[in-house]
């Protein structure tokens, strides 16, 4: 059995920030030579969550809208929002 260890450090621009790393994940693929498996991803942060998601920008706005709502108590849905519109429309 192979196994492949690599870290992956990923910098943020503000203190509350929603990250794709899937390109930097799949560097470290294709670099580790590993053909086929399985890959673990986890965060050594505690203030840090891992979380598999589409890969949308209003749904990252709603991810970073649901946790600053906790902080000041507003409340926006874009990525829902605009997804029930554009069935209805249909």
């Amino acid at each position: 059995m192979l196994n492949y260890y690599q870290k992956l450090k990923v910098s943020t621009p503000k203190a509350f920030t929603v990250c794709d790393v899937t390109e930097d994940v799949g560097l470290l693929v294709r670099e580790s030579g590993v053909l086929e498996g399985m890959i673990t991803i986890t965060s050594f942060h505690t203030t840090c969550a891992l979380s598999v998601n589409e890969n949308e920008e209003r749904l990252f706005d709603d991810i970073r809208n649901f946790f600053l709502m906790r902080i000041n108590g507003t409340r926006h849905h874009y990525f829902m929002w605009s997804a029930h519109h554009s069935s209805i429309s249909k």
